[in-house]
């Protein structure tokens, strides 16, 4: 079972960087990032100081200078999908509701 293991991750990557040095490192133009930050208004339940309300509107910057493509989860509360909207949905951006948490996620895709 180990050698089946070692041969499933023989290409595999493992990086501990914060989103954005993350982003910075691996985005091409045939990348595609999948982005599932802690839902809006639950920030503190995943650690004091890993990731604030602030860092939503970073994120969208992140996003707005991707070469490669994203799809990014996030709960449809009021004021969260606002805020990650900051550019998001641009040049044949789009919006997809209906994410895997039910009825008030939605999963907002980048790209063409």
């Amino acid at each position: 079972m180990l050698e089946a293991v070692h041969e499933r991750l023989a290409g595999v990557w493992i990086d501990c960087l914060g989103f954005e040095a993350f982003i910075q490192r691996w985005d091409r133009p045939k990348t595609l990032f999948y982005l599932d930050p802690p839902d809006w208004g639950t920030e503190p339940c995943f650690g004091r100081g890993l990731f604030e309300q602030s860092d939503f509107e970073r994120l969208s910057a992140a996003l707005q200078r991707l070469q490669g493509r994203f799809i990014l989860s996030l709960n449809d509360v009021p004021g969260g999908p606002r805020v990650v909207r900051l550019g998001v949905d641009r040049d044949g951006r789009c919006e997809l509701p209906g994410g895997r948490g039910g009825p008030d996620e939605k999963g907002l895709g980048g790209g063409d």
